[in-house]
């Protein structure tokens, strides 16, 4: 049988019962689940921070809040920041078409609007095969392949989510800067959080703490592929341990080291409809107060971020194995840490 090493890390102010761990524990054996981080923020509270399993299975390494994981998805919001943070600086504008930056994209790029690429509303097509994760592409090339096929769908007309537009926000961010996404978010995101060891993922750094991503396939754990290509950054590229997680909800919070105007921005839906795309997270309304969310998965790692905006409460996982409802531990952890706060 797999032997499942609990770390229980919570701090003592908020200890929230070992329900939540015993439903971890549960969960994580019958998902086949190496191991896990996860964090509950109550309103005005201290971060309940917990591991469980292992980070890596070769070395019996613990899964801890210093464990570096790759957060896939959840990097949109750090990209969309960026780009609405341009925006407010006057070298973008929101309405500027695809073609003004790709010139050798699709004609129909014309009609795609940087508002729209935010709220995944652009149409572009998905490539699907053709698109190598082994391959390391030049912008050019990345470019080209994206424009042999025809639009989707309308620009703005229908939501579909789209990694590949988020890429291409990702180096509209370089081209405007003369520089690149990852020197941006650097510069304008990590550096004043203190993020230490947030960065973009590049197979060949040497990552101290590590966490490797695993499948449960024919009865043992695999490695998936581990590839990235760098051109994808914009759509879902960083890594970062649950403590820098942290310091970035600490930011959204407070509001006083990022920028309260943009961070409101990414809140908005496209069609400023109750519940949708804002830029970089999913926004809802749920008797009549704002919650965000966002999941995210790449080869082996699955996480998730929920945060109840008006109810105070946050919720932050990290697992690094594939399949499972994320969303699910959200609903159901919460929900325990709710009543057991109710009942202090």
């Amino acid at each position: 049988m797999r032997r499942v090493l609990l770390i229980a890390l919570a701090f003592p102010a908020v200890g929230f019962g070992d329900t939540i761990d015993d439903y971890v524990k549960a969960t994580m054996e019958r998902d086949h689940i190496p191991g896990a981080c996860i964090a509950i923020i109550p309103p005005g509270g201290e971060a309940d921070v917990r591991g469980y399993g292992l980070a890596n299975i070769e070395t019996q390494t613990p899964f801890t809040r210093k464990s570096v994981f790759r957060i896939a998805s959840l990097s949109k919001q750090f990209c969309a920041y960026s780009v609405l943070a341009l925006i407010k600086a006057g070298k973008l504008s929101a309405d500027d078409n695809l073609l003004k930056f790709f010139p050798k994209g699709h004609p129909d790029w014309k009609k795609i609007t940087i508002r729209q690429m935010l709220a995944h509303r652009s149409g572009i097509a998905d490539p699907g095969d053709a698109f190598n994760y082994r391959l390391e592409y030049s912008a050019d090339n990345y470019v080209a392949l994206l424009a042999k096929a025809p639009l989707a769908e309308e620009p703005g007309k229908t939501y579909r989510y789209n990694n590949h537009g988020y890429a291409l926000l990702g180096l509209i961010v370089g081209q405007v800067t003369q520089s690149s996404l990852e020197g941006y978010v650097k510069q304008h995101i990590f550096q004043p959080l203190q993020m230490t060891t947030a960065g973009y993922y590049h197979m060949e750094d040497i990552v101290p703490d590590r966490c490797e991503g695993y499948r449960w396939s024919d009865s043992k754990y695999v490695r998936p592929l581990m590839i990235r290509p760098q051109i994808f950054h914009g759509s879902g590229g960083l890594l970062m341990s649950m403590d820098d997680l942290l310091k970035y909800e600490q930011g959204l919070r407070k509001e006083e080291v990022l920028d309260r105007e943009i961070l409101h921005k990414q809140r908005e839906t496209y069609d400023r409809a109750e519940r949708g795309y804002g830029a970089g997270w999913f926004a809802s309304r749920p008797n009549g107060k704002l919650a965000l969310s966002h999941t995210g998965g790449t080869f082996g790692f699955t996480c998730i971020y929920v945060r109840e905006v008006d109810e105070g409460w946050t919720f932050l996982m990290f697992k690094n194995a594939e399949g499972g409802d994320a969303g699910q531990w959200a609903r159901d952890i919460l929900k325990m840490a709710k009543e057991k706060a109710g009942a202090r």
